[in-house]
């Protein structure tokens, strides 16, 4: 009965398999969060255009005083901060989007080495048994011939 293939590094490509599965969450995750900064600047931004538009509309109708124009240029240098911080912050989350994919496709580029390592092996495997196929089956035809000659 021929020999069932048994791959010897099984266990390591299971665990290059699981490496690259956690380094795909991982990745999500940031891509999430990413999504989520770059949301909120967003919002940051449209909260700063609708105090333009505001303005805009307010100041053509009446006179404004010096303490609104304190007010409201407080309020723009307080969105202009929090635009330059989320800024910041979403920088830093593309690279660590960058950096979870670098993680994700060295983890990829290793399980396939062993796939490939795996499909190789496996190919042989199966040439060893036809081999041997054809060995045993040569010597039959060969005992048979045997018998019929002695017969």
């Amino acid at each position: 009965m021929p020999k069932v293939f048994q791959f010897s590094l099984q266990k390591v490509l299971n665990l290059r398999e699981m490496v690259e599965n956690t380094r795909a969450q991982k990745l999500k995750k940031s891509q999430a969060v990413l999504k989520n900064e770059q949301t909120r600047l967003n919002d940051i931004k449209n909260k700063k255009a609708d105090f333009f538009e505001g303005s805009q509309t307010q100041g053509s109708e009446e006179q404004i005083s010096i303490t609104d124009l304190q007010i409201s240029q407080g309020y723009l240098d307080h969105l202009n901060k929090k635009i330059e911080d989320q800024t910041s912050i979403v920088s830093e989350s593309l690279e660590k989007v960058a950096a979870d994919r670098q993680e994700v496709l060295a983890a990829a580029k290793e399980k396939m080495i062993l796939d490939k390592l795996k499909e190789r092996q496996q190919s042989q495997h199966q040439k060893t048994l036809r081999k041997k196929e054809i060995q045993n089956g040569s010597e039959l035809a060969l005992q048979r011939h045997k018998t019929n000659q002695d017969s």
